[in-house]
């Protein structure tokens, strides 16, 4: 199971399609609240018998004045460490990553082309985020690139492959941009690029954990079953997308246990009613929702909505 702890809402770009771009940048999560939500997370029984993995995250968690002191604290308590990051202040924290490495992963963000990404994330941030890469490949620190797909970058793919391939990158993170229905992948787009891009990596051998026929690539809401997530002022929440209902630390316990079940047995139109983003699409009200046998949301095609 893994457990997402977003130690900072602060962030030094402002991607154009951030679900957070309208939180409060300023929060930061307390060295000694993040020491009581490890002790929460190492309490529960999933954590004493399954792998227990810790995301960091923000914003962008290299900015968090206690960020080594995190990492060092975490690192011999979880089987594995993921730091999800842009790669703009990875130079600056390589050796201390570095020092964490054997079981220590980082993801970089790249979305798209050089041109494209910088339209999506600011200036200069493809180069930035690929330095990342090749200075994560020269120390030998296991790494992803994670990709987000909107109808803004979808012709980028070949590219974001490339450059996996190139900076010995595992390319497991290819997610469908969720918000402004202009910019989103109706179905068949999205089925449309994962075989493109699938065929093209299988065209030069490079493997991909995606695939059309790897459950990792078809996307799936992790939301109370494969993880939890933190956020800077304590407050859990099954995703870091949807702060519409958040519960305390007290609650933890409990909310494993009820809140995959209660979703489990209630249909997703009652699941998502409140969502902001999906009060806005009007055309899906009339279209009927449906879980999958594995606990994953989903929607059904013919709602033309990738996940």
């Amino acid at each position: 199971m893994w457990f997402h702890v977003r130690i900072t809402e602060e962030c030094n770009l402002k991607c154009t399609y951030c679900y957070a771009k309208n939180y409060d940048r300023t929060s930061a999560m307390p060295f000694d609240l993040f020491q009581e939500i490890i002790v929460k997370i190492k309490s529960l029984p999933k954590c004493k018998k399954d792998v227990c993995i810790l995301y960091l995250s923000g914003g962008e968690p290299l900015l968090h004045s206690e960020f080594e002191n995190m990492l060092a604290h975490a690192y011999p308590l979880f089987d594995r460490i993921h730091i999800l990051s842009n790669g703009l202040l990875l130079e600056k924290n390589l050796t201390l990553i570095k020092k964490h490495s054997d079981k220590t992963f980082v993801q970089i963000s790249v979305d798209g082309d050089e041109a494209v990404n910088d339209q999506i994330r600011g200036n200069g941030t493809y180069r930035k985020a690929e330095s990342a890469l090749k200075l994560l490949k020269q120390n030998r620190i296991k790494h992803w690139i994670s990709y987000t797909v909107s109808k803004q970058n979808r012709e980028c793919g070949q590219n974001i492959v490339n450059l996996a391939r190139n900076t010995d990158s595992v390319f497991n993170n290819i997610t469908p941009y969720i918000g402004s229905p202009d910019l989103m992948l109706d179905f068949n787009e999205w089925e449309i690029f994962k075989n493109e891009i699938s065929d093209y990596a299988e065209s030069i051998d490079f493997p991909m954990i995606h695939s059309p026929n790897a459950c990792g690539f078809n996307y799936k809401c992790g939301e109370y079953f494969g993880g939890i997530t933190f956020n800077p002022n304590g407050s859990v929440t099954g995703c870091a997308r949807n702060q519409e209902k958040l519960y305390s630390l007290g609650d933890l316990p409990r909310i494993l246990i009820e809140t995959p079940k209660l979703m489990n047995e209630t249909c997703m139109r009652e699941k998502w009613k409140d969502v902001p983003d999906f009060k806005n699409m009007q055309e899906l009200r009339e279209r009927r929702f449906f879980m999958k046998r594995n606990g994953a949301l989903s929607l059904n095609k013919l709602a033309n909505i990738p996940w």
